[in-house]
């Protein structure tokens, strides 16, 4: 079974857009993407994969606090 192309569109607290890859990881069955150099604050997310020709989008928002390890709660 071959695993699917996700990238995640990222707007960060300053407004800046960048787009990342996410890369599957098997043996936790999920996908993951890093920032290089996260800051604190709101981060809003979609995240983008093509089912049939379709763009299929999931979006949600998170907190980055450094002091939590930009983890959600």
């Amino acid at each position: 079974m071959g695993t699917a192309t996700v990238t995640a569109d990222i707007e960060t607290p300053t407004g800046d857009r960048v787009t990342l890859p996410m890369t599957y990881t098997p043996e936790d069955k999920h996908y993951t993407a890093r920032l290089a150099n996260p800051v604190t604050g709101d981060y809003g997310i979609v995240l983008l994969r093509p089912i049939n020709g379709q763009p299929i989008n999931s979006r949600f928002r998170f907190r980055y606090e450094p002091n939590q390890g930009g983890r959600q709660e």
